[in-house]
Parts: C-alpha cells; sequence; structure tokens
C-alpha cells in the first residue's frame, strides 16, 4: 500500500511538483517532507535550477509551511483554466 506519491513535471527551465499527497493516517510524520526533498532532489539531477509548485489559494497553511521550504509567491495570481476536450 502506497503511503503517499508525487508527481513532478520535469520542464529543462522551470520544472513543476505538481502533486504530492500522503495518506491522512500517516500525515504529521514526515512522509511529505522527505517526498518534497526527493522531488526537489530529482529536478535538480535533471539540469534544472528551479521548482514550482501550485496550492489551491484555500489552503493559506500549506502556502505558508512552503514559504518556510523555501517557496515564495511569484508574479500575480495565475489563473487555472481548463477546456473540455471531449
Amino acid at each position: 500500500m502506497a503511503v503517499g506519491n508525487v508527481f513532478i513535471i520535469f520542464n529543462p527551465w522551470f520544472s513543476s511538483i505538481w502533486h504530492l499527497a500522503v495518506r491522512k493516517e500517516f500525515r504529521g510524520i514526515g512522509i511529505g517532507e522527505r517526498l518534497m526533498h526527493a522531488a526537489e532532489e530529482s529536478i535538480r539531477d535533471h539540469g534544472c535550477n528551479y521548482s514550482s509548485l501550485f496550492v489551491k489559494s484555500s489552503e493559506g497553511s500549506l502556502v505558508e509551511y512552503y514559504g518556510t521550504q523555501g517557496y515564495a509567491l511569484w508574479g500575480e495570481s495565475i489563473l487555472n483554466l481548463n477546456k473540455k476536450l471531449v
């Protein structure tokens, strides 16, 4: 059984940590932090100097947490636009 996962989008200029999740019963014991460090290391190993991540605006505590990890708000607010293709 997986207890957490991380999904990275690799781009030569600016890779993104698109999704990071830990099962509720395993939160608070450092798994998310280890996944984040592994993701950042993988991004560096792919030759990228920057990482971005996406957080819902309603998740203020996560924005604060990622700020303590060196992430900062960048530019203007970014909207997520979707289009149904099928």
